[in-house]
């Protein structure tokens, strides 16, 4: 699902990273317990690119995985949508495009 709009995507609330604090940020994520060693740059390229997936004819997609106290729902629930702000929105169990537009307050369109 992707916003159908006039606009890309919704002007970002808040500060926006200078480079300095995203090397801050790619350090950080790369400091964390991974399988793979690139999985922290991976996330954060995905952060990176997530405002801009509706306008990409490939579309980047991440899958947290991991044990019981791990950190993955902290950094899916807490830590990404803090990085995103205004442009996040989460849906759990949403099995239909209508109830996922109405919940995030956008007029989408299924892809």
């Amino acid at each position: 699902m992707y916003p159908k709009s006039f606009y890309l995507v919704d002007r970002p609330k808040g500060h926006l990273m200078d480079a300095e604090e995203a090397r801050q940020l790619l350090a950080a994520f790369e400091g964390l317990a991974w399988d793979d060693e690139i999985s922290g740059a991976l996330l954060a390229g995905w952060v990176a690119l997530a405002p801009l997936c509706g306008a990409l004819e490939w579309r980047p997609q991440l899958l947290v995985t991991g044990a019981v106290g791990t950190g993955r729902g902290t950094l899916v629930s807490e830590v990404v949508p803090g990085l995103l702000a205004n442009l996040y929105c989460s849906i759990d169990n949403a099995t239909r495009a209508r109830e996922t537009c109405q919940t995030c307050q956008s007029r989408c369109q299924a892809t």
